[in-house]
């Protein structure tokens, strides 16, 4: 799952998501196009400085481009006939917050081990571990079916079944049924696993702690002091 050894990639986990809900909670609550690029710009600082690979951002970038530019024209087409001024400004606004999303789950999902999440959940929210390995689950759930979706479009587009990724959305059921029949059988052997090693069964004890340090403090109290000051210009 590791990609890098960055600072930024080892930031802890909740530090991470406080940075991705800091920026979310700006670019929604400052609806305007500059807004919107500002936080773009921050998650692809995120990416570069990680060190992730470039190569697997942009196949990913063309795996969802059927969704970027559709739903930017939908969105700069609904602005047009409700005559708000600049849908052409709507659009691309749009746009800007997809990557920008892409962006901040490419950046967590490659950065984050999943154990990590599961410890740093027990160790400084104080969750119980049972609902931790839940959340825990869902990621990896998630993750796996952002890798899926990506390998088997450019499967299909490499056995010529597609031509370019608009073609994909004449698949979308099948493809669908496909994704949802390898999260059921992920499930059902996760499921089995948890229960042959006794999941639920009493507290445990860790082999090591995952606590927030002081870059992971400093770093979050900077966000949520840049988050403020924006909401209140």
């Amino acid at each position: 799952m590791m990609q890098t050894e960055s600072r930024f990639s080892r930031l802890d986990p909740l530090t991470k998501t406080i940075f991705i809900a800091v920026a979310i909670s700006i670019m929604t609550y400052k609806g305007t196009l500059n807004y919107a690029l500002y936080v773009y710009a921050f998650s692809l600082a995120l990416v570069l400085l990680s060190k992730l690979c470039l190569s697997r951002l942009l196949k990913i970038y063309l795996a969802f481009s059927p969704f970027i530019i559709g739903l930017s024209w939908f969105n700069a087409y609904i602005a047009s006939i409700t005559a708000v001024p600049n849908p052409i400004e709507v659009g691309f606004m749009v746009a800007a917050r997809i990557l920008s999303l892409i962006n901040f789950s490419v950046y967590f999902s490659l950065t984050t081990d999943p154990d990590d999440l599961v410890l740093s959940l027990i160790h400084n929210v104080r969750i119980p571990y049972q609902y931790a390995y839940a959340l825990s689950i869902a990621y990896l759930i998630l993750v796996k079916l952002l890798n899926y979706y990506v390998e088997v479009l450019h499967s299909l587009k490499g056995r010529l079944a597609i031509r370019w990724d608009f073609e994909a959305l004449k698949l979308i059921i099948p493809l669908t049924a496909s994704m949802l029949a390898y999260v059921s059988s992920y499930v059902d052997a996760l499921s089995a696993s948890m229960e042959a090693r006794g999941f639920g069964l009493g507290d445990r004890s860790y082999w090591r702690v995952v606590k927030f340090s002081k870059a992971d403090t400093t770093a979050s109290a900077l966000a949520l002091a840049v988050a403020t000051m924006v909401m209140l210009w």
